[in-house]
């Protein structure tokens, strides 16, 4: 795992991009190069998506309002069935929202069949249960781009008061790259999170290629896009003549699916995998558990009560009297205590009163597992289901994240066209470049701590 600073991070990738992209202008001059960025575009596979969205056009249409509907919850739904007459629009609205409580309900059936946390994909949904009851409430009446906003305000705030405060704060907002462990980050990848990426923008894009040709708009293209060497991501390029010209429904039907793509992709693996693999794998899981050492801290943040007493390479022993072999069983032991509890920390090197942050929260950074010597079926066997975990996590942010009210996302350009269904053009293009601005500054408040320690 190399490890940087977020300065860091940012002079290097640009760095780097600015090289590779210099040398790929004169290898390659069929490629598209603009500054640190570099294109691919070709139209091979475009007569295959249009024969596939041919026959499956219907399909294809339901598929896309369900985006609208993941993106606005029951205010777009109601949207989508607005034709239906009375009562008959809200009940299919209610009805068809009920779909955003699925990572919810996923995450009780996998702790039910497997209890692995490395399958979860509820990862957004934390606090006490009053907050998880607003937030699932939230989530139905208008969906996830209206209520990650909400989450991105709420832990922007919290990272205010906790710098006017004085309390431990810890970034909300952080770049999760395979491999790369940035300081002050609670997000650490394995570097084999990039064997996801394929499957993540084959089934992003390729639903929108589809959406395209499924409504009669023109597909000029498709291509990848990478900062030097770096994957930033695919893309299908559209008639965008024909289709800022297309009704708002079939816009949002493009704009969306690719979010709908990911996001039922990511509950597709984690239901085969829960219902199909998890039920004879019993027998490894006791026998995996039993090869956990403790936990190792990979730093310490400064904000944190813990800084100065825990340190880097430390093991975690136990908190309060109770063995912690695991991760899960320190995330168990410090949710369980709440925000503000004072924990008695043992550690190979002592034992450390630490009170834990509003979030319960000890405010350490790469945490690592440690076990004694694996035999190698276990560790393939571990390999595999962290491989799945990594597919159901990077499919379920990505798909849901894609819906936040901001441009160049989706969910920015969706919101266009909802708004323009009642407002003109330039006024929803206004509102959209407004509340992209109001993201971004909500982004830069939540990832202050990668910066100020």
């Amino acid at each position: 795992m190399i490890e940087a600073t977020m300065l860091e991070l940012f002079f290097w990738g640009l760095l780097q991009g600015v090289i590779v992209a210099f040398i790929v202008s004169r290898m390659f001059p069929w490629l598209t190069v603009t500054g640190p960025i570099i294109m691919w575009k070709s139209k091979k596979g475009l007569k295959y998506v249009a024969r596939l969205a041919k026959h499956h056009k219907d399909i294809l249409k339901d598929y896309g309002d369900f985006g609208i509907i993941l993106a606005f919850g029951i205010l777009g739904a109601a949207y989508v069935f607005r034709r239906r007459k009375g009562m008959k629009k809200w009940a299919y609205s209610v009805a068809a929202s009920l779909f955003l409580l699925a990572p919810s309900i996923s995450n009780l059936l996998t702790s039910l069949v497997s209890a692995n946390a490395a399958l979860t994909t509820n990862s957004l949904f934390l606090g006490g249960l009053n907050s998880q009851l607003f937030f699932q409430l939230l989530l139905v009446c208008f969906g996830f781009s209206f209520s990650l906003l909400y989450l991105i305000i709420q832990s922007a705030w919290g990272v205010l008061y906790g710098y006017l405060t004085g309390a431990a704060v810890q970034a909300a907002v952080a770049p999760a790259l395979p491999g790369i462990a940035v300081k002050g980050s609670p997000f650490q990848i394995p570097w084999y999170g990039w064997l996801v990426f394929p499957i993540l923008i084959f089934v992003h894009e390729l639903s929108h290629g589809l959406l395209v040709k499924a409504q009669g708009l023109k597909l000029k293209a498709s291509g990848l896009v990478f900062l030097g060497v770096i994957p930033l991501g695919a893309f299908v390029e559209p008639d965008d003549k024909g289709l800022k010209k297309a009704p708002a429904q079939k816009q949002m039907r493009v704009y969306s699916v690719g979010s709908a793509a990911n996001y039922l992709t990511s509950f597709f693996v984690l239901g085969l995998f829960v219902f199909t693999v998890s039920p004879f794998l019993g027998g490894y899981y006791a026998a995996y558990s039993s090869y956990y050492n403790h936990p190792v801290i990979g730093d310490v943040l400064q904000s944190s009560d813990g800084y100065g007493k825990l340190a880097g390479g430390m093991e975690i022993i136990s908190i309060n009297g109770t063995s912690i072999p695991s991760i899960a069983a320190l995330h168990n032991a410090t949710a369980s205590a709440g925000p503000g509890a004072v924990l008695a920390i043992r550690t190979n090197n002592g034992t450390y009163n630490v009170r834990l942050n509003n979030k319960s929260m000890i405010g350490i950074v790469g945490l690592e597992d440690t076990y004694k010597p694996l035999p190698l079926s276990l560790q393939l066997v571990a390999w595999a289901i962290k491989f799945i975990g990594l597919i159901v996590f990077f499919n379920f942010i990505v798909g849901v994240m894609n819906l936040l009210p901001m441009y160049p996302l989706d969910g920015g350009l969706m919101l266009e066209a909802l708004l323009s269904t009642r407002l003109r053009k330039k006024k929803a293009r206004l509102i959209g470049k407004a509340m992209t601005a109001l993201v971004l500054l909500l982004f830069l408040v939540n990832m202050l701590p990668l910066f100020i320690s």
